[in-house]
Parts: structure tokens; sequence; C-alpha cells
């Protein structure tokens, strides 16, 4: 290198390292003149945004809840447990008294990428009450039950009453006369499956031994029974109670009475319920109560 490089004789240029550099006088910065650099060489904030779950598209969804409908887009790692987080303050349901449902009970472990919901239509049920309102069903549940006590000892005195229904002339007739629906869903003992929303159950009969579909419909609150030639259409906000009993010699299944008024005259039956959907059943029609006992005491 030229000693007289840094006096007047500056030289317009130099090679080092085979890299060319513009010498400029000013405070003798070197700036390198290829400018081959990248953004890939500049300091990435710790905040800035990577290629990990911030970069995937968010998964939309509708949760049913009751009458309310409530839109979700989150990321696809969220879990069903913090779901039921972001729901409580919407839906005032405590996260433990939460079930949600689709195609199954969903464990709070499940993140919402594994349950495929790749339309925008998809929906999901949610199951519970506040606790506001499970202490006025508990309230409402007392009230009728002591106005209806005294129908219902009058009831268990007759002679039938007594008597399991499968024992009873009108039931037991059913069964035997019609037999087990070829089609009839496989029933399982000491087991308890989640009615999905919009599933359809087949393989039941009614009282005239007509082929039957139960359907509970979470985007219109109702209970669809359907036969061949009929569909009917029952709020759930005025199904009064649900009960139902094993068939004799088929545990299996159940019979399953719908009381659509204030006395057990009402009923309507359907047979050979497979046993694993019984409580499923029972909690997805009944949490409707609670809306009839609230607007009876807003009136």
């Amino acid at each position: 290198m030229s000693s007289g490089l840094y006096g007047n004789g500056l030289s317009p240029w130099i090679k080092m390292r085979k890299q060319t550099f513009f010498i400029v006088p000013m405070g003798d910065l070197e700036v390198p003149a290829n400018n081959n650099h990248t953004d890939a060489n500049k300091p990435v904030p710790p905040d800035a945004p990577t290629n990990g779950d911030n970069a995937l598209p968010h998964v939309e969804f509708t949760v049913l809840h009751n009458r309310a409908k409530h839109h979700f887009s989150l990321p696809p790692h969220t879990t069903v447990l913090e779901l039921k987080q972001a729901l409580e303050p919407l839906t005032k349901v405590p996260v433990s008294m939460q079930k949600l449902i689709h195609r199954g009970l969903l464990a709070d472990s499940i993140q919402i990428q594994s349950l495929n919901l790749t339309s925008r239509d998809a929906k999901l049920m949610l199951i519970g009450a506040s606790q506001l309102e499970a202490d006025r069903l508990r309230q409402a549940e007392e009230a009728a039950s002591s106005a209806v006590g005294d129908v219902a000892e009058q009831n268990n005195q007759k002679g039938d009453g007594e008597l399991s229904w499968c024992e009873q002339t009108e039931h037991k007739r059913v069964l035997e006369r019609f037999g087990k629906p070829e089609n009839a869903m496989v029933g399982i003992l000491n087991s308890e499956e989640m009615l999905a929303p919009n599933e359809c159950l087949t393989g039941l009969c009614d009282k005239r031994g007509q082929p039957l579909r139960l359907r509970i419909r979470p985007d219109t609150c109702e209970l669809w029974l359907a036969t061949n030639d009929v569909t009917h259409k029952f709020p759930l906000s005025t199904i009064h109670d649900v009960v139902s009993q094993p068939i004799k010699d088929h545990p299996e299944y159940h019979i399953m009475a719908f009381q659509l008024g204030p006395t057990p005259k009402s009923r309507y039956f359907v047979y050979w319920l497979p046993s694993q959907y019984v409580d499923s059943i029972i909690t997805m029609v009944l949490q409707h109560k609670v809306l009839r006992f609230t607007d009876r005491t807003q009136l």
C-alpha cells in the first residue's frame, strides 16, 4: 500500500481482500461499493413475527349456545380450554360447567386445528348453564315438583302406574308386536356419547311402530321427530321433562318420553333409543327449561 494513500495524492479506489471500497474523505467513512447485503443480515426485533403460528391463517367457526351464536377467528394452536375461557364472559357459563361438542365431546387439551373446521359455516355446540340459571332451574324444579306432587302420587297408585313401562300393556304391545327395528343403531351399555349438533339418530320407532328419526336442531332450538309421513317440530323451551327406562331383556336400549305439557299424559314416547345417548339428549333438551323459567319470572 502506498504511503501517500491518505495524503494529497489520494487514490480514488483501492482493492482490499478482493472487495472494492469507496474512500470518503469526510470522516474517513468506508462503505462497501457492492450492495449485496440483504435484509437477512439485519437484526430481527424480538417481537417480530416469524414463520410460526402467527403466519398461519386463523380458524373461523361459530359456537351455538341456547339461542345465541358466538363467532370466533382464532389461531390454529388454540386449545379447547382456551376457547372455554373466551366463552365464559360471553355466556356466563363457568369453564368447569361447559361442554363443547363437535362430533362428540371435546377434551380441553385438543387444539382447534385438529377439528378440521375447514368451512366458515363450521359450528360447535356449547352445553352448560350459568350459576344463576342453575339456581333458577333448581327453584323451578322444586316448585314444579310440589305443584304436581299430588298428581304423580295418584298416577303411581293406579294399576299400571306401579309397573315399569315394559310391563305396562301400552308399551309391552309396541315392543312385542313390532320388535327391534332392523336398522336400529348399536346400543352400548355403561357408556355415554354426546349427540353432535344436527346429528340424526335413526333406527327408532314410535308407538305405532313407524320408523322414527330424532334430531336436535341447535340453530332453531327445536327437537325434530320425523316419520316417513310427517316431521314433528317441538321448541325445546316447551318440553317440560325427559325421562327414560331401559327395555327389559335389552338394557342397551331405552324407551324415552318427552313431556310436552304440564302432566305426564302429554308424553311422546320413542322406542329403541341407544342407551349411550340418553344422558346427552336429556341434558341438551332440559337446559332450555332455564330459559322458559327465566321468561316467566320477567313477565
